[in-house]
């Protein structure tokens, strides 16, 4: 089995009330027993409460569960009686029997209060008919029994029942009990037949009538079966049992989702409602008992009637809690075997135990055991399903504390679940070992008392029950039990203080239980406490080695209404980051639940985290949000496709997930909105108007009436439509209501209105007509109309001033259209005049007049030009034969102007027919051709790349190579057709390592290409611009080298050659380089390297500054000196960028007194400053009282010591004839206890004095002692 496949928690907590109950313990255990053995006596010997077990017993013949037959439920022709075809006629009896069914189960609920109506009779007989006739072969007594149970049953409910819903409760439970006829007594099918309908009727608010039946059919066969199977009487009985198990379907079925219904079908429904009812009455039988042998008969407690229908209701529950497709059979044997296992362990409770068990306890162990058995059950058999349904709904009977219903439902599903599961795995076909697994890993789940979260109650019991089968082959069934039990039991114990997921628990329950199992076969011992002690050993080797999870989280998920696919945690507090996921209600921490998880969630708190669901929710349902590590560290979600092995839950101290419940409400998507607004109207009926409409949500408008109908195309939401004509289709033939619709993008109407349309005659259309005529010169005899058409047959007709006609055509077809009709005139004209033309149509009625100017010229030109447009000219005339006609015209080709004379010449004869007398039309086109026409002639000169203009014609009478018919317009005609300017553009400037890259765009927005004058009229640069400008919009790029920073590139088109200025196009040009490209200004920094202070007065100072350019150019700047504050020396200095010079300023320091003086250089960007000392030019020295030696003798040496090392006589040191001078050096008392600034002096002088290799002094060097002293004394101070 997979590692998670046991986790599906039905997390509803909050709507289930928890049973506490002081439940006594269980006797003595008996044992299981072989096949064929009987049952031992109940044993004595005192044990612990925790080693005392309830053991299932083993069927001894008949009731083997391997034996299992199910309830028939072979379906008749139609499974839907009220909506079948022809049904087989009744014998007058049967229907004598029906009426009289009908009647004593009305009386019945009559006696009882309850009002019938005539109505609900007749849905009740038809109802009844419609089951008999599909059992021809019931003898009339089962009929009319059948019969009046139905009837009876449906009609005793609190609420007032509907007629149709009367009829379909009869028709499933009499079907349903007569479906059994073969072995079961007609009081037995009333029983049952009251039941399935009473139970059914008991949901008639909340379910359809198919649904009533089938619940009704399925829970009626199967009580119906069960009671003549095993000769069960007791009426009450039998019907607690149908109508527990009808009640429990329904309501059941009521709460699985739109995508659960695609797999539990109403045939699951009622296989479910008889398996339940089947097996409520089966664990209730005192054969079934006899066969158990749990203890002995006489100390079984007979099941009440409440405890048999919520046994019934529980199994008939569970077994629709499906999460995959089963069979029908799978279902109707998982709800047998719970109900049939809760009723078994009920009564199998010694008079001395007293053990009181609620009937809701009884209700959820029946509901977890069959949902635990059919869930991933696609390969068990029905004998497997059972067996581990029957198992697990018992064993957590076994209660020995106080125990909530939601644990036994809990201990139930993974019970049954894992048994199941491991079974298909370990292929187990012994259904006894099964049901041991089962029960004893129920029994140990509840048991145990230190783990209640019921996650981790539903993974003990899943992991004990799948890890004993592991060792099936060798292991007795007590020994299977008792393993399962006990490792329930020491797990938990082991676990109650550490920080273990839920994978990691049942991994180690089911490690334990094989463990246990094989202990046991190995020392061939079936002894519950010696399985305890050897479990305890090994579990806590096996948990000190589980590391345990770190980091704590807590989450808040509140009840919320969502209207979309999310749903939002309101906060989660996570120490080492992860996850929240969601998963229903019925799936927590089940890697194949996951509905939906969040983004990566850092370590700390979070608000409001939104979280996308994979699968959105259409119904109301409790979710739950668990938080998860991130362990894989990857920050992606891989709990679900790793089968729960990563990003494991947060878990608390006691090992359960940390999560939290919300009820989540599907609020009701907003109902779409729209206007409408249409008005009566008349019309021809083939269309309509919609004065206005509009929708929130996509829309179109319909309209019908009778057989006539339309639609409109879709239009957007919120869009609004206004006099929208609507196609009718057929046409409306007479007046009638048209009905007119909004409707939305799924069908439904989201507006209607209705309007009165009538029909009128539509008048003849009055005829339409077109006439085109123009002055004209001719001889009198012939008139020409440009152009005539009209809707009706017409003729054309030519009227004098005085209303005498003239001319009329031969008729025209309607809406034929004819051009350049000649009309002779009779009689001929003789003097100028002017006449009207007219369309007429066939009746005499003039459709459209025009007159027109008509001038009598016998002898016309010869040679006529009109110059229509610049590219149009017309040349009338009468030509003979070698006639030459020239047209000129100018042009602009890419190269420039152009024009022609000569090329495009006609002649007579060659190129059109002579003689000509008539109009040539001129025209510009693609090339030169020459075309006859009716009118005369057509002629087409090319027209260049830009077009061309006709600027004139030389006749037949022209001078060669004279134009003697100019177009008045020909300079306008030219400027017409020459090229459009371009418009340059700087499109980019890119800097490169070297110099800068400019991209030029231009827009040349003719047809053809431009050949220009192109150049660079500014800038430094070796490439050339482009001189052929294609059509459209291009760009080219070239590299610019500025010289200056306030250089620019500037690109310049000519477009003389199209005889425009030179300067017709605006330049392009580009910022200037420093702008492109700022480079930082010239700046100087001044360092003070060196001074020659200190100087006397009068001597030249000199300071030594080093000057650095560290901006980006080339600068000058005058650098200054100011000692004091006083500019003293000033200097100019170029430096190039990044360039430094050393220099050297001075300074006169005859003005100066001596003292100490800042010193600054500064340039036009810094300074630097230093302090230089000017000493005074008297040497005091010069006024010292001592005689010069003679010149002859050498001075005294003030330093040289006496042979006998004493100290040289004070050269300073006067007599006493000489006080009371004072000695300049000699301190005052107040300075004592300084000492003598020559001591040292004295001291250190011979060291250096004495040396033999010391060369004499020069004279510089002999100066008197005095004056080195105070030399030393200077530098001293």
């Amino acid at each position: 089995m997979t590692r998670w496949g046991v986790v599906a928690v039905a997390f509803v907590a909050v709507l289930m009330v928890t049973s506490v109950m002081a439940l006594p313990v269980l006797g003595g255990s008996s044992g299981l027993v072989d096949e064929g053995e009987t049952a031992t006596s109940v044993n004595g010997e005192e044990t612990s409460a925790e080693s005392q077990h309830a053991s299932i017993g083993v069927a001894s013949d008949a009731g083997d569960v391997s034996d299992l037959e199910l309830v028939s439920m072979a379906p008749p022709t139609e499974l839907d009686g009220a909506t079948s075809g022809a049904q087989p006629s009744l014998s007058a009896q049967q229907d004598d029997a029906v009426e009289d069914g009908v009647d004593e189960g009305i009386e019945l609920a009559q006696s009882q209060g309850v009002e019938v109506s005539q109505e609900q009779r007749e849905a009740a007989l038809e109802g009844a008919r419609e089951s008999v006739a599909q059992h021809q072969q019931a003898d009339v007594e089962q009929v009319q029994e059948a019969t009046t149970g139905a009837v009876h049953g449906s009609l005793m409910q609190a609420q007032q029942v509907e007629a149709e819903q009367v009829q379909f409760a009869v028709s499933g439970a009499t079907d349903g009990a007569l479906a059994q006829y073969q072995t079961v007594s007609a009081s037995q099918m009333q029983s049952a037949a009251w039941g399935g309908a009473h139970g059914a009727v008991a949901q008639e608010q909340r379910v359809t009538v198919e649904q009533i039946q089938v619940a009704a059919r399925g829970a009626a066969a199967g009580a119906a079966s069960e009671a003549g199977d095993k000769d069960i009487t007791h009426a009450p009985a039998i019907q607690e049992a149908a109508q527990g198990a009808a009640y429990g379907v329904l309501e059941q079925y009521q709460q699985i989702t739109v995508e659960q219904r695609q797999q539990v079908t109403l045939e699951h429904v009622q296989h479910a409602a008889a398996g339940a009812s089947a097996g409520a009455l089966e664990g209730s039988s005192e054969l079934v008992l006899e066969q158990e042998q749990r203890i002995e008969i006489e100390q079984y407690q007979r099941a009440t009637i409440k405890q048999i229908q919520k046994a019934a209701t529980g199994a008939a529950k569970g077994a629709l809690v499906q999460q995959q497709t089963v069979t029908v059979e799978q279902t109707q044997a998982a709800a047998r075997g719970a109900s049939k296992g809760s009723l078994i362990q009920v009564q199998s409770i010694s008079i001395e135990q007293v053990q009181r068990i609620s009937i809701t306890q009884i209700q959820e162990a029946s509901f977890g055991a069959a949902k635990g058995s059919i869930t991933q059950s696609q390969e068990a058999t029905i004998e497997q399903i059972q067996a581990a349904a029957d198992g697990a709904a018992g064993g957590v009977l076994v209660q020995q504390q106080e125990v909530s219903i939601t644990q036994i439902q809990y201990a139930a599903v993974g019970a049954s679940q894992g048994a199941i599961e491991s079974a298909i795995q370990q292929q187990v076909v012994d259904v006894e070992q099964i049901q041991a697994a089962s029960f004893g890993a129920g029994e140990g789940a509840v048991i145990q008392r230190q783990v209640i979260d019921v996650t981790q109650v539903q993974v003990l019991a899943a992991g004990s029950a799948s890890g004993v089968l592991v060792q099936h082959q060798d292991a007795t069934v007590e020994q299977l039990q008792f393993a399962a039990s006990a490792a329930c039991q020491e797990t938990a114990r082991a676990v109650q203080y550490q920080r273990i997921s839920i994978t990691q628990l049942q991994v180690l329950t089911q490690e334990s239980a094989a463990d246990a199992t094989a202990y046991a076969v190995q020392e061939e011992i079936d002894d519950d406490v010696e399985l305890s002690q050897f479990l305890e050993v090994e579990l806590t080797q096996r948990v000190e080695a589980i590391d345990e999870l770190e980091g704590e989280a807590t989450i808040t998920f509140a009840d919320q209404e969502r209207d979309d696919d999310s749903v939002v945690v309101d906060s989660v507090d996570l120490s080492e980051g992860g996850f929240v996921a969601i998963y229903g209600g019925d799936s927590v921490a089940d890697p194949a639940g996951v509905l939906g998880s969040s983004d990566y969630l850092e370590p700390g708190a979070h608000d409001d985290v939104e979280i996308e669901l994979e699968t959105p929710i259409e119904d109301d349902q409790p979710l739950v949000a668990v938080v998860h590590h991130d362990t894989t560290g990857d920050e992606t979600f891989q709990y679900a496709e790793s089968d729960g092995a990563d990003d494991e839950p947060y878990v608390t101290p006691t090992g359960a997930p940390v999560l939290d419940t919300a009820l989540v409400t599907v609020s009701e998507p907003a109902e779409p909105e729209a206007t409408l607004s249409v008005s009566d109207q008349e019309g021809d009926g083939e269309t309509l108007v919609i004065d206005e409409a509009s929708a929130d949500v996509e829309y179109t408008i319909t309209a019908t009436a009778d057989e006539t109908a339309a639609e409109s195309d879709t239009f957007e939401a919120e869009e609004t439509v206004t006099e929208l004509e609507l196609d009718l289709e057929p046409p409306l033939e007479a007046a009638t209501t048209v009905d007119v619709a909004v409707v939305g993008p799924d069908g439904e109407e989201l507006a209607t209105d209705s309007l009165e349309y009538t029909l009128v005659d539509e008048p003849e259309p009055e005829p339409e007509a077109t006439l085109e005529v123009s002055d004209q010169t001719g001889d009198g005899e012939t008139l020409t109309v440009a152009e005539a058409n009209a809707s009706v047959e017409y003729v054309l007709t030519v009227t004098d001033e005085d209303g005498e006609q003239l001319a009329e055509s031969e008729p025209f077809p309607a809406d034929e259209t004819v051009e350049a009709e000649t009309l002779d005139l009779e009689p001929p004209l003789e003097d100028d005049a002017t006449l009207e033309v007219a369309v007429v149509d066939e009746d005499g009625e003039q459709l459209v007049v025009d007159s027109l100017e008509y001038t009598v010229d016998p002898e016309p030109e010869l040679f006529d030009v009109e110059f229509v447009t610049c590219q149009q000219a017309d040349v009338t005339g009468s030509f003979e034969d070698g006639d030459t006609i020239i047209v000129a015209t100018g042009f602009y080709e890419s190269g420039g102007f152009g024009n022609t004379m000569g090329e495009y010449a006609i002649t007579v004869g060659d190129d059109i027919a002579a003689p000509f007398e008539g109009t040539i039309i001129y025209e510009t086109g693609d090339e030169f051709t020459v075309a006859e026409t009716d009118a005369g002639a057509t002629v087409t000169v090319p027209e260049g790349d830009f077009g061309a203009a006709i600027t004139g014609f030389a006749s037949p009478d022209a001078t060669p190579g004279e134009i003697d018919y100019p177009n008045p317009d020909a300079s306008e005609c030219i400027e017409q057709v020459r090229p459009e300017l371009p418009e340059l553009s700087v499109e980019e400037t890119t800097l490169t390592e070297d110099a800068i890259e400019v991209t030029f765009g231009y827009e040349n927005p003719n047809d053809a290409a431009l050949f220009v004058d192109s150049e660079f009229t500014e800038g430094t640069t070796e490439d050339d611009p482009v001189d052929e400008l294609e059509p459209g919009t291009n760009t080219f790029t070239v590299e610019w080298t500025p010289e200056t920073d306030d250089e620019r590139l500037v690109w310049a088109v000519d477009m003389s050659r199209y005889d425009y200025d030179a300067d017709a196009v605006e330049p392009a040009e580009t910022a200037t380089a420093g702008e492109i490209d700022p480079t930082d200004p010239a700046e100087f920094d001044v360092s003070i390297t060196g001074t020659n202070t200190p100087v006397e007065q009068g001597v030249a100072l000199t300071v030594d500054a080093d000057i650095e350019n560290v901006g980006g150019e080339t600068g000058t700047q005058d650098i200054e000196l100011v000692v004091g504050e006083t500019v003293v020396d000033t200097t100019s200095i170029s430096l190039e960028e990044g360039a430094s010079s050393p220099l050297t300023l001075t300074a006169d320091t005859d003005a100066l007194e001596p003292g100490d003086y800042p010193v600054i250089v500064s340039s036009e960007d810094d300074t630097a400053e230093t302090m230089v000392t000017i000493e005074p030019i008297d040497d005091p020295l010069e006024e010292a009282p001592f005689d010069e030696p003679p010149e002859d003798e050498p001075a005294d040496d003030p330093f040289e010591e006496s042979p006998e090392d004493e100290p040289a006589d004070d050269p300073f040191e006067e007599s006493p004839e000489d006080e009371p001078a004072d000695d300049p050096f000699e301190e005052s008392p107040e300075d004592e206890p300084a000492d003598d600034p020559f001591e040292e002096l004295v001291d250190s002088a011979p060291q250096s004095l004495d040396e033999p290799d010391s060369p004499e002094p020069s004279a510089d060097q002999t100066a008197p002692p005095i004056a080195s002293a105070a030399v030393a004394l200077a530098v001293g101070a």
